[in-house]
This record gives C-alpha cells, sequence and structure tokens, in this order.
C-alpha cells in the first residue's frame, strides 16, 4: 500500500490522547488532530480495535469512517484483519464513489441478475448497480459469488472501473512487480494503480503485489482513500 502523504498533509499530527491535553470522547474514542492545507482538521478514532497508534491503516480506516461509508464489523469494531467479501465490496466501492447518503435501487424479485444473489439480499442492490456500470459481471455460471473473499488482483479493475467507466490502462511492458507477470489480465490493471500512487505493493526487496493475497478490511480502507480522494491521512 501507498507509504507517501496524501497531498498537502502536513507531517505535523497530534494525538491529544496520548497528551496532557488529551480528550477521549468515548469508549476506544480518540480525536486526532492534521494540519492539512493551512487548516486543522479534526479527525475521532472511531473502532476499539483500531486504536491510535494501530501498527496498519489507521488513518485510512478512520478516513472513512469519518466520511460515513462504513460502521464497522459490529461492537464498535471494525475487524481490520477481515477479509473482504464480493458483496460487501459492493457496498464499499459505490458509497466511496457515490457518497455516504447514496442508495442503488432495490432489486426486483423474478428479475434479478444473480442467480445467488436474490431480491431480498441486502447487498443486491449494491451489487446489480456494479453490474449495470459494467464493474463486475459474476463469477460463472450465472452467479456472483457473494461469500467469496477478494484478492489484491480482483480489486485492481474493481477500483479503476468504479472510478472511470472507461478506463483502459495500457498493456504491460517490463514488469514492475516480480510476481506480476504480463501475461496476467490483471497486469494493466494493477500496474494503473502503482502509476496513480494508490498501491505501492506488499514487499519492496523484490517489490511485490501479493496478487493472490485476499484483501484485508484494512487495506480496502487505504484503498478506497487514494483511489476516490477521501480526505485523510498517509498510514
Amino acid at each position: 500500500m501507498r507509504h507517501t502523504s496524501l497531498p498537502a498533509i502536513a507531517v505535523v499530527s497530534l494525538l491529544l490522547a496520548a497528551q496532557a491535553a488529551a480528550a477521549q470522547t468515548g469508549p476506544g474514542q480518540y480525536r486526532e488532530y492534521i494540519y492539512a492545507g493551512g487548516q486543522l482538521i479534526t479527525y475521532q478514532a472511531n473502532f476499539s480495535d483500531v486504536p491510535p497508534g494501530y501498527p496498519a491503516f489507521y488513518g485510512s480506516i478512520n478516513a472513512i469512517a469519518n466520511a460515513s461509508i462504513t460502521s464497522g464489523c459490529g461492537g464498535g469494531n471494525y475487524c481490520p484483519e477481515q477479509p473482504v467479501t464480493r458483496d460487501t465490496m459492493a457496498v464499499f466501492l459505490l458509497r466511496a464513489k457515490q457518497g455516504p447518503t447514496y442508495n442503488p435501487p432495490p432489486c426486483v424479485p423474478g428479475q434479478t441478475v444473480f442467480a445467488d444473489v436474490p431480491a431480498n439480499s441486502p447487498f443486491c442492490p449494491w451489487i446489480e448497480e456494479l453490474y449495470r456500470r459494467h464493474v463486475v459481471s459474476g463469477c460463472g455460471n450465472g452467479n456472483y459469488c457473494p461469500a467469496n473473499v477478494v484478492s489484491r488482483e480482483q480489486m485492481a479493475p474493481f477500483l479503476l472501473v468504479t472510478l472511470d467507466p472507461n478506463m483502459n490502462p495500457p498493456a504491460c511492458g517490463t514488469p514492475i512487480f516480480a510476481d506480476v507477470s504480463p501475461s496476467s489480465p490483471f497486469c494493466r490493471w494493477i500496474e494503473e494503480l502503482y502509476r496513480r500512487g494508490i498501491a505501492g505493493g506488499c514487499n519492496v526487496n523484490p517489490l511485490r503485489y501479493c496478487p493472490t493475497d485476499p484483501v484485508t478490511r484494512g487495506s480496502m480502507a487505504a484503498f478506497l482513500v487514494f483511489t476516490f480522494s477521501i480526505p485523510g491521512f498517509a498510514e
């Protein structure tokens, strides 16, 4: 994942929860103050399992929470290490793209797109909206496989086509990542994420992307922040 700061985010970051002037706003909730573009911006740490100082994705997780893209996984937690499934991915992508008040049209019983996504599923409207936008086409045999885990290579086109339906990245030449072959159908999408500063890989020596690894809820937060320019701060 990208390790550089978002534009205009200053290095100055004050975790008041860790200082004498700290103000804890509730169980597991703290406020963090960051200078961005010359302004002081306040973020609230929202989840008990992602406290200040959490080793990865703390900034991105709280950015998407403060943007009302997620409310966590229940019980005041976010479950950052939990893999993202194809059904929850649909909600993440569309809320990040359209904003927190967006709701796609409901599914119509008897007229659903995928055999394994019934109209009464809370995820059906989100999945079918991704289908209408040509972001997803299913997993074969008329199914969507909503409970399947999303891999890092699959996430690349899902992110970029949601961002821009007309996106058509160039073919791969000399590989950027040691574990992503130019012959992979995901290569051009993965390398486009890299060129845009959305993904920096999973290992630097040699540079690797770990294409078949699952996308966790933590890494999903960072993907969303950097793809859709959600106000926040780098990890």
